[in-house]
């Protein structure tokens, strides 16, 4: 597979499309628009798709990140850094999907279709109704919502996973069930952290 590297390292588009059904790995610098469609940010890759630039921003968007990658979304080490309204994202065969939201985000769809980890960090988190949710097959879950709240407007099929998931918030409004015998920390005390 051919490495492609994200294009306009800063640049402003109305609209990013990058990658393809056969686009390979992708190596993001950075990506901004002020385009709020549920469409503003595509990214497609039958590799992975990893940070190039640290902590800075690796997606800037006004509108929805739609993402289909192969073997992953960023990595343990280093997630994929964004600034967007709401993530629909779907990671297909191996590695995990692992999010540094730097505002609130509202979730459509995480969905790990074979089965690994999803980490999503915000400042706010919103799981929305018409979408599937979260999903990690066996894989862990960590939705960290920081000081913001934790909104579940799905009820209680907005997480699914044979394994371990946790649910931090600062002050949730509607922090969902507990699953499949697993256990979710739903309101955890301002002193205290959730594992990472």
């Amino acid at each position: 597979r051919d490495a492609q590297e994200s294009r306009g390292l800063g640049d402003v588009y109305k609209r990013q499309d990058v990658g393809g059904a056969t686009g390979g790995d992708i190596t993001l610098g950075q990506l901004v628009t002020a385009n709020t469609s549920d469409t503003s940010i595509e990214i497609h890759s039958d590799g992975d798709v990893t940070d190039a630039n640290g902590a800075t921003n690796n997606i800037e968007s006004g509108g929805r990140l739609v993402v289909t990658s192969d073997t992953g979304f960023g990595t343990s080490g280093d997630s994929i850094e964004t600034d967007v309204a709401s993530l629909d994202i779907v990671n297909a065969t191996s590695g995990g999907i692992y999010i540094q939201e730097n505002n609130a985000v509202t979730i459509v769809d995480l969905i790990q279709s074979t089965g690994g980890d999803i980490q999503l960090r915000a400042t706010g988190i919103t799981i929305e109704a018409s979408g599937t949710g979260v999903d990690s097959g066996n894989g862990e879950i960590i939705l960290d919502a920081g000081a913001g709240d934790f909104d579940n407007q799905k009820g209680a099929t907005a997480i699914t996973t044979s394994g371990r998931f946790l649910v931090y918030s600062a002050d949730p409004t509607n922090a969902g069930d507990n699953r499949n015998g697993s256990v979710s920390y739903t309101h955890l005390r301002a002193h205290e952290t959730p594992e990472h």
